[in-house]
């Protein structure tokens, strides 16, 4: 009976590399990014199911926080909850914008440099 020699390459169930290395034993890695993941989702779903942010109702100014509102309202009688997560949305919103931006600008600067090198 003869034995052929089959060559390729073997896959072996190896260390993990270094990039799930860092992400399995740092916890506040693992922490930061759970909380930034909760924020973009509260700034991104809270607005379908609050009220209007810009809604005023004299009658219910400065009341306490409530079932109805959770952060209660203010001197206008606007949810603070709905205010704060519509600020947020703004800032999140300028912020991926100008992210975008500088990405934009610092791609073009290095094609350029590296086009006159």
């Amino acid at each position: 009976m003869t034995t052929e020699a089959v060559a390729g390459r073997v896959e072996t169930a190896g260390r993990p590399s270094g990039a799930s290395r860092t992400w399995r034993r740092n916890r506040v890695l693992i922490s930061a990014t759970a909380l930034l993941v909760l924020v973009v989702l509260a700034v991104v779903l809270l607005p379908l199911v609050l009220a209007d942010p810009n809604a005023t109702d004299p009658v219910h100014r400065l009341l306490p926080p409530s079932a109805d509102h959770l952060l209660g309202t203010d001197s206008y009688g606007r949810d603070v909850l709905s205010r704060l997560v519509s600020g947020g949305r703004a800032s999140l919103g300028l912020s991926a914008l100008i992210t975008l931006c500088a990405a934009l600008t610092g791609m073009v600067i290095g094609l350029v440099s590296g086009f006159y090198r």
